[in-house]
């Protein structure tokens, strides 16, 4: 007679499939136990390294230009006056300095010519090359400043900027020798294309200038020589003068020289 305690639910299984199923509990365990092994392990271990560290030190030259006009004592773009002397703890924001007057011509006659000797010299204190240009520094005079000069009232009509002609040549250091004309074609003073008002109207900022076309390197000079000359109109045909227009005038005009950091 069968026993009817309870003894719970049973599942008849073959005997082969339930030594494969005992065998994959088995590898479940081990794979768990490894499992747990790898995590316990994983911060007890550090990866090899190695490391180098290079500091970096930059800094910026000194460009700077000395302008000497004629025999004039020599100033420079970052001196703080137009005495002349470096100082150094001068404003380089600005880096630009009036300097002496290159042409005082007092009382000039028509057809005479007035010359001056410019001087430019990179002093750079590093290897800065610079390239060299000039423009009319409208900002001083406007387009020149043509007023009536000595006795009130009495003086011509004529624009003295419109009528004195002008060229700039590099020289040698004799300023006699010419290397090459820098404005106009040629460095003819023989029409009313050298004015200073031409030159003022073809090179008026700085964003504009007239290159003088040559590159200086830290040290070094370049020489100029810049001439002005009041053309001779001769006389009308009633023996007046056709110049007395300019009598009694004064003009005052500036140029700028620039020296730019050539790449």
């Amino acid at each position: 007679m069968t026993n009817q305690q309870d003894q719970g639910d049973y599942v008849l299984v073959h005997k082969s499939k339930a030594k494969i199923s005992r065998a994959r509990k088995m590898i479940i365990g081990v794979m768990a136990i490894g499992a747990v092994s790898a995590l316990a392990g994983a911060g007890t271990f550090a990866s090899f390294s190695a490391s180098t560290s290079n500091d970096a030190t930059f800094h910026t030259g000194s460009l700077d230009l000395s302008n000497k006009a004629n025999t004039g004592s020599a100033c420079f773009a970052s001196a703080t006056s137009a005495a002349g002397a470096q100082n150094s703890d001068a404003d380089t924001d600005s880096n630009t300095t009036t300097c002496n007057a290159l042409i005082t011509a007092l009382d000039i006659r028509p057809g005479v010519l007035a010359t001056a000797e410019l001087t430019l010299t990179n002093t750079s204190n590093s290897d800065y090359n610079g390239d060299l240009s000039v423009f009319a520094d409208t900002a001083d005079y406007g387009n020149c400043l043509n007023a009536i000069n000595h006795v009130a009232d009495i003086g011509g009509t004529g624009n003295l900027c419109s009528a004195v002609e002008m060229t700039i040549q590099r020289t040698n250091s004799d300023f006699t020798t010419g290397v090459t004309c820098i404005w106009p074609s040629g460095c003819a003073l023989d029409n009313d294309q050298d004015t200073i008002s031409t030159f003022i109207s073809s090179y008026p900022t700085a964003n504009s200038p007239l290159s003088l076309a040559t590159t200086v390197t830290p040290n070094t000079s370049k020489y100029f020589v810049v001439s002005l000359k009041l053309k001779d109109h001769g006389l009308s045909s009633t023996g007046i003068g056709n110049d007395n227009v300019y009598l009694n005038k004064v003009a005052n005009f500036a140029m700028r020289f620039v020296l730019t950091d050539a790449a």
